[in-house]
């Protein structure tokens, strides 16, 4: 069971680099800039677990990575502001040293979720690498997973609460449908690696892109030009070449 504690400490560190992600750049650049752990994953995936990729699926996968690339230069703080900045900039001059900080807040927000993409790709390919080499079943490893993040996540949250039997102090019905969401998430991600693998359940939720797009356009007037249009079409794109080829 000792196995399953680098997972847990992984997703740990995932869910910290989301929150300074998001704190500095929108949902959709945040999303389609997460893409690039399939090429973590890939290169992970030939590292640990020996698996040959052809020529053209590297292509799919480069081309891939150039269109996140496309989003995020679009998403960029000279064409919208950082979602965490955004409040403080309305009414002030646009001068250098706002500007600045704007950026230096988007340099930071891409980093976090880069570094977390690459943890994705680290943890999908360890765990798939569990569960196939040994004889445990899936819920046995992800009761195995529970009770480690349990044991992490339970002394934070007590350090702080109001209270140590607080612990679910500030805790909205948003809270709780986010943490539902997350646990069945994480329930479908164990059986597409079962009967699957890291590189084709990316793939699968890669199909998000166009929603988390469109709802961060509509919800939060994120960016919606031709470039992300295109970009994003050329994502959906290679990701069916790489399935085909």
């Amino acid at each position: 069971s000792a196995k399953m504690a680098i997972p847990a400490l992984i997703f740990l560190l995932m869910n910290l680099l989301s929150f300074v992600s998001l704190r500095r750049i929108s949902a959709s650049a945040f999303s389609l800039i997460q893409q690039s752990k399939i090429i973590f994953t890939a290169a992970l995936s030939w590292w640990l677990l020996d698996k040959l990729l052809s020529r053209s699926r590297w292509r799919a996968l480069a081309t891939l990575l150039f269109a996140v690339l496309t989003i995020c230069h679009q998403t960029h703080p000279q064409n919208q502001k950082c979602a965490a900045t955004d409040a403080a900039a309305a009414g002030a001059d646009d001068d250098e040293g706002e500007q600045s900080r704007r950026v230096a807040d988007y340099l930071v927000g891409v980093a976090a979720v880069a570094l977390e993409a690459a943890l994705s790709g680290l943890s999908n390919v360890y765990f798939e690498k569990v569960l196939k080499s040994t004889d445990l079943t899936l819920w046995e490893r992800n009761i195995q997973l529970a009770v480690f993040s349990l044991c992490i996540y339970l002394p934070y949250a007590m350090l702080e609460a109001p209270s140590p039997l607080a612990i679910l102090h500030g805790w909205s019905l948003t809270t709780v449908v986010v943490a539902i969401l997350g646990a069945l998430g994480g329930i479908l991600i164990g059986l597409v690696l079962s009967f699957s693998d890291s590189i084709v359940k990316n793939l699968a939720l890669s199909f998000a892109i166009t929603l988390t797009a469109l709802v961060d356009h509509l919800l939060f007037d994120g960016p919606m030009n031709l470039p992300i249009v295109v970009s994003g079409a050329t994502v959906i794109t290679t990701i069916l070449q790489y399935t085909d080829s």
